[in-house]
């Protein structure tokens, strides 16, 4: 018997959506998205696109329109204990040792269930609809959860998101207020510490914004941030 691979339409594959926080102008605005049932990681890769892929269509106030692709996520919690009371190893690095920064084991304890999320950035105020269409194996099977998102206005001096000048194609400016954007920083691939860990860039970070740095490099490395464990 020949059984037809296609998949076929379904109901909502999402139980619930809300949005994370406050809805403000000019600010990330990120959604959760929450399954029915707890399948689609165990049928298969959430990462992989051509598996599955969920896609919001936003419509602005104004009319503008966009698509934005979801991305899996789980939510962790994280502590730091400071009474460790043992040196650091080093990570591919020296660790800091140094009593004058913090000092402690940092621990990630995976927290709820892992989800879709979807982020955009508001450049309007007021009512956003949106709506969810879920793709499997190529294959559109649902349209779901028109939503409505009121958008609280901002009165800060937003400079738009950076992109390049394309009157010479060789350096960046703010797209919104033209100005030039001048990138001043370093490379800080992964964190050296085995015991803190993250916190390394809480302290890196701090010290390069004191001397006027903006921007950075963080790599993917296995050792360090790895997209799966």
């Amino acid at each position: 018997m020949n059984v037809d691979p296609t998949p076929k339409p379904e109901g909502n594959v999402f139980s619930t959506v809300y949005v994370i926080g406050e809805a403000k102008q000019y600010e990330k605005l990120e959604l959760a998205l929450f399954e029915n049932k707890l399948r689609i990681a165990s049928d298969g890769n959430p990462y992989d696109y051509s598996y599955m892929k969920v896609v919001a269509s936003i419509t602005a106030p104004s009319g503008e329109t966009l698509e934005m692709l979801a991305f899996w996520y789980q939510d962790y919690d994280m502590t730091f204990n400071t009474s460790l009371g043992k040196s650091p190893g080093s990570i591919n690095g020296v660790a800091s040792t140094s009593q004058d920064e913090p000092q402690g084991l940092e621990t990630v304890t995976a927290k709820g269930d892992p989800h879709y999320r979807v982020r955009f950035l508001p450049l309007e105020s007021g009512e956003y609809n949106i709506e969810f269409k879920v793709y499997k194996l190529g294959t559109l099977v649902s349209t779901e959860h028109q939503m409505k998102v009121n958008v609280a206005g901002s009165d800060k001096q937003y400079k738009g998101l950076i992109q390049v000048d394309k009157s010479n194609n060789q350096s960046f400016i703010y797209g919104l207020s033209k100005e030039t954007y001048v990138p001043m920083g370093q490379n800080c691939a992964w964190y050296t510490s085995s015991t803190r860990k993250t916190k390394d860039y809480e302290v890196w970070f701090s010290e390069m914004a004191e001397v006027g740095m903006n921007q950075t490099r963080i790599w993917l490395a296995p050792w360090g941030f790895s997209m799966q464990s």
